[in-house]
């Protein structure tokens, strides 16, 4: 019996080693913005941007047969996968926006593990007024499965024009597992979604701390779904639905605004 304490802490260091590997299957479509050609360093000082713009906008492959354009038919789902590490942006990361241009994902491995990171005092996103996203999905009524998960999206300190997801998704499509955070608590939104057209789509275990909005939703046209959405720190509104059909379920805001 004197062994179970050292059996017992093999035993969790191998879980811990197997939750740090995830093992992408061949044919998965799954891109890993660590390996070439995208070659991301993660290290919360190489400036990533690049390297993860180049994974969003890499040419979707088609179904064999499958033209792609004008044709009717949609690439299959590709998914943008982050490791864990902190990775340091200075500009928008942008999903494609052509007409056929849904099914992206980008993927982290846990909120607390993988964080993209707005360099501080970054010139592009500091005015309130012209507000610039850290992450922006396509807009329309064609951005089909549009999934952000288990991810944090930290928008840094010094900041204060910054979106930290301008999320649209339609049909199908979710956040999930993740944390959106100002470093300062300045920002102008930490989940903005009031671009044509959100929904049908689901938000759910998501955390916003601080900005001046937590989530803006607009456009009436469809609607949004949310569990477990967590608010803290906003300066103006916790929640402003603005049209949007929006539909909540265990909702906390630890806030002193509405």
């Amino acid at each position: 019996m004197k062994q179970l304490p050292r059996l017992c802490a093999l035993f969790l260091a191998t879980l811990a080693t197997v939750a740090q590997d995830t093992i992408i299957p061949p044919g998965a479509n799954v891109l890993n913005v660590r390996l070439a050609p995208y070659n991301a360093v993660g290290d919360g000082v190489a400036d990533d941007t690049a390297a993860i713009q180049a994974a969003l906008t890499a040419e979707f492959p088609y179904e064999a047969g499958n033209a792609g354009a004008n044709n009717g038919d949609y690439p299959r789902p590709k998914i943008v996968y982050l490791p864990a590490g902190t990775y340091r942006v200075t500009n928008t990361l942008a999903w494609r926006s052509g007409y056929y241009d849904g099914n992206t994902s980008l993927k982290g491995q846990g909120p607390g593990s993988t964080i993209i990171r707005l360099a501080d005092n970054t010139a592009a996103f500091g005015r309130p007024a012209t507000p610039k996203a850290v992450a922006q999905t396509r807009a329309g009524n064609q951005s089909f499965h549009q999934y952000v998960t288990d991810l944090t999206i930290d928008t840094g300190r010094g900041n204060p024009g910054a979106i930290a997801l301008d999320y649209i998704a339609n049909n199908r499509g979710a956040v999930r597992n993740v944390v959106l955070r100002s470093g300062d608590g300045t920002g102008f939104c930490g989940l903005e979604m009031m671009r044509a057209w959100p929904g049908p789509a689901m938000i759910r275990n998501v955390r916003i701390e601080g900005f001046d909005y937590g989530v803006r939703s607009g456009n009436a046209e469809y609607s949004m779904t949310y569990e477990d959405l967590t608010l803290t720190g906003q300066r103006v509104v916790g929640f402003l639905s603005n049209g949007n059909e929006d539909c909540i379920r265990r909702l906390v805001s630890s806030n002193t605004v509405p």
